[in-house]
């Protein structure tokens, strides 16, 4: 047997081999269509957990503001009913609601 005989015979096989292993372009296409379905529902889930998480801290902001408004009107009550010490102490209420608002 020649050196190009066992050349040839080589070639033929390795190039065999490559078409039989050859991946199905379909599946991989598939795949690659399952891949980017899957990062799309992964990223709708991350999408409604942050949209969530704004509307928590919508909802805590307005009862923050809510409770200031109401720590307000209280200390103008304790100041007009001459309980001084009770004044204080709403402005005090007043005063971390409003820091913990600045925070938001």
């Amino acid at each position: 047997m020649g050196i190009r005989t066992r050349v040839s015979t080589i070639f033929k096989s390795n190039v065999n081999h490559l078409v039989t292993c050859a991946e199905d372009p379909e599946k991989i296409i598939n795949q690659s269509i399952e891949e980017m379905e899957d990062s799309f529902d992964a990223a709708k889930k991350r999408v409604m957990g942050l949209r969530n998480e704004i509307e928590d801290s919508d909802r805590y902001k307005k009862n923050i503001l809510e409770q200031i408004d109401y720590w307000t009107k209280r200390t103008e009550e304790f100041v007009n009913g001459d309980m001084d010490e009770n004044a204080k102490q709403a402005i005090r209420k007043r005063r971390t609601l409003e820091e913990i608002d600045r925070k938001l």
